[in-house]
């Protein structure tokens, strides 16, 4: 959460309106090309909707409970040939049963926490459910083109050690998902 809070507040300040990736360091993609594909439909799915929190959600490819899982709901609109679908629930590591049926079912996507929005959109959401962290980010962002490095010394440490997930991503009114093959 602070980490994306404090990538949001920075781009923010210094590209207003931006669109932007967030994405893990720790990812293996085999399938590259498709990967870009649909990080292009989620930029351009974001610029259309900027209320939307996007995140690409892995096909699974066996039972598993060490991920989270995204329910996938009806289709919102389609962007460049790509689905997008709303996301009616987030389930954090289910059990072996709860992962046999939602495999199964054809309705769950891994969660991959890799997702695209707007830096705004992010810092408003923030602000709405975790305001004391959104002040910290606030006097982050203020210093931005100042002693950044001081300011981020004192306040980023202050800042409240929480998932994104669990700060904004679960608790948002608009999250939708892309089914994603892309060999995660």
């Amino acid at each position: 959460g602070p980490a994306v809070g404090l990538e949001c507040a920075l781009l923010e300040v210094r590209h207003p309106g931006c669109t932007i990736a967030s994405l893990g360091s720790d990812h293996f993609i085999g399938k590259q090309d498709e990967f870009c594909r649909l990080l292009k439909a989620s930029e351009r799915a974001a610029e259309e909707h900027p209320e939307f929190l996007f995140t690409l959600g892995v096909k699974p490819t066996r039972v598993e409970t060490g991920y989270g899982h995204i329910a996938m709901g009806k289709t919102l609109w389609t962007v460049d040939g790509v689905s997008v679908r709303e996301v009616e629930e987030f389930t954090e590591k289910p059990d072996l049963q709860r992962a046999q049926e939602y495999t199964a079912s054809g309705r769950y996507l891994w969660n991959s926490n890799l997702f695209v929005w707007k830096a705004a959109t992010v810092l408003e959401l923030f602000a709405r459910f975790e305001p004391e962290m959104h002040g910290g980010l606030c006097r982050i962002q203020k210093a931005a083109n100042a002693d950044l490095t001081q300011v981020v010394e004192v306040e980023y440490p202050q800042l409240k050690k929480i998932a994104v997930d669990n700060a904004i991503i679960e608790r948002a009114d608009h999250v939708a998902t892309i089914e994603s093959d892309i060999d995660w």
